[in-house]
């Protein structure tokens, strides 16, 4: 990230931060094509001057073909907007990527463990049990729309 000085303080900005855009809005800056702000990935679409029936088609249309996130109306800033937001994982959805990565861990420590081709019950019950708890916790660390129904 590049700076530039400030022609009102005489102080380094960030080229691309906040007061950056703020002094090319208010026109004390010149503007070049490349410096236009970023669109925010999370707005689907303006929503200010559109009917509430043309907003519920939209928003169900999202919903219907996405999985990982829901359409809803913005608040604050984005109140004119129709933003994406990401969906909660259910109690199911959890288990099954758990049992995923666990299955994945199992199978590849089998596979690597070459001399330890007749490992007993209670060796396979407590490596099944470290790699549910290594993966649960990686997975619930990383994750906070995890729902315990």
């Amino acid at each position: 990230m590049s700076y530039i000085i400030n022609p009102l303080t005489n102080r380094p900005i960030k080229k691309g931060g906040k007061t950056y855009y703020r002094l090319l809005e208010d026109g004390i800056l010149p503007q070049d094509e490349k410096d236009e702000k970023p669109i925010d990935k999370n707005i689907i679409c303006m929503i200010k001057d559109m009917e509430k029936k043309d907003v519920d088609k939209i928003r169900k249309e999202y919903n219907d073909n996405n999985e990982k996130y829901f359409a809803s109306v913005g608040r604050g800033k984005y109140s004119e907007y129709l933003i994406r937001r990401a969906k909660k994982t259910t109690k199911d959805e959890f288990i099954l990527t758990l049992a995923k990565k666990v299955k994945e861990a199992f199978l590849a420590k089998l596979e690597g463990d070459e001399s330890d081709d007749e490992m007993d019950e209670e060796g396979i019950s407590q490596l099944i049990h470290d790699l549910i708890i290594l993966k649960g916790k990686r997975l619930t660390s990383r994750s906070k729309y995890i729902v315990m129904d």
